[in-house]
């Protein structure tokens, strides 16, 4: 096993590790909060479209996340 601290500011540099049960992290995410904060507490996400940001939920579902230009959340979906 390996030991591995994620900083906070790890959005910065797109070093967020990707989380492989987002959905309960997801579930205590409000929107509000920022870009960056949104990659620390998802990792990084695995596809982005525009404001839409897709992060691995669990299983074969995704989280969609809405970003705005301002890189505050405005939306999340935990999973489909």
């Amino acid at each position: 096993a390996q030991n591995v601290c994620i900083l906070r500011n790890c959005a910065e540099d797109n070093s967020c590790l990707a989380h492989y049960n987002n959905i309960p992290a997801c579930k205590s995410i409000k929107a509000g909060i920022t870009k960056n904060e949104l990659y620390f507490e998802l990792g990084m996400p695995i596809r982005v479209d525009g404001k839409n940001h897709y992060f691995s939920g669990a299983m074969d579902s995704t989280i969609t996340v809405v970003v705005d230009e301002s890189d505050i959340v405005t939306s999340i979906l935990c999973g489909n």
